[in-house]
């Protein structure tokens, strides 16, 4: 919970830098939310415990937002067009579409010597 605080009170000193940069008023309460927060992270760090609960929280539910509208925008905008442009010029990236056959093995050109298989990372 110190860490906690210590990050929020960080934060709220950030807003209120930014308060000061651009002149609005309303500094002041920022400080003293800093303040307060920087106390208690120091003085009684399980009263922060409900806070950082709820901030915890709301990551979750931020973090799931994201994540889907985030790959639900490369999907559409990035994987989609690939394959329609695969699918265009007929190209057939994955050879997913095979005859019938007794193998699906593909041959490879390339040899490789053992050394290739030591020290592979």
């Amino acid at each position: 919970m110190r860490q906690f605080g210590v990050g929020l009170a960080c934060l709220l000193g950030l807003v209120a830098l930014w308060q000061f940069y651009y002149g609005h008023a309303l500094l002041w309460p920022w400080l003293l939310a800093a303040l307060v927060s920087l106390l208690l992270a120091g003085l009684a760090p399980n009263w922060l415990r409900p806070l950082a609960r709820a901030w915890m929280w709301l990551a979750h539910w931020l973090g799931v937002v994201n994540t889907r509208l985030l790959l639900g925008i490369v999907f559409f905008l990035l994987i989609t067009p690939v394959a329609w442009l695969f699918r265009l010029i007929g190209r057939d990236a994955l050879a997913l579409k095979h005859k019938q056959a007794n193998s699906y093995w593909q041959p490879q050109d390339k040899s490789w010597p053992p050394e290739d298989f030591k020290n592979q990372f």
